[in-house]
């Protein structure tokens, strides 16, 4: 029975590990993508959409580094990160609505360039019905 218990506590143990090991992983590749994504210029237009798609692909842990993509003064555009954040609230829909509407509520987070095109976002995606729902 105690060898039953000490097998049991050894796998979950194990098992908790990879899991730690794989978000590493995870975080590190997702840095190599914002690395990219910061380093390319507006003409590499092929790279950086293949770039900001996989960068959606982490689901809610690239909302946020999408929305500051989006909402900072850069020389992209903010077509591709606002593009990843359409594609993240297909499966994430309240947390993007979050950031956003927080942004407006912190109107110098955005830089200003940029507020139409997020404003035209929450509004496309109906956020303010999203943040109503129980």
């Amino acid at each position: 029975m105690l060898t039953g218990r000490l097998d049991l506590a050894l796998k979950e143990r194990q098992t908790s590990m990879q899991e730690r090991q794989a978000t590493v992983l995870s975080v590190e590749k997702m840095s190599a993508l914002l690395k990219l994504i910061n380093e390319s210029k507006p003409d590499d237009y092929p790279q950086l959409q293949a770039a900001f798609s996989q960068l959606a692909m982490y689901g809610g842990d690239a909302i946020f580094p999408l929305f500051v993509l989006a909402a900072s003064r850069s020389q992209l555009p903010p077509d591709n990160a606002i593009a990843g954040l359409r594609l993240l609230a297909v499966q994430h829909p309240a947390p993007v609505c979050a950031v956003l509407l927080n942004a407006q509520r912190v109107p110098k987070s955005i830089n200003e360039i940029r507020k139409r095109s997020l404003r035209e976002l929450t509004a496309e995606l109906g956020c303010d019905k999203v943040q109503r729902k129980p």
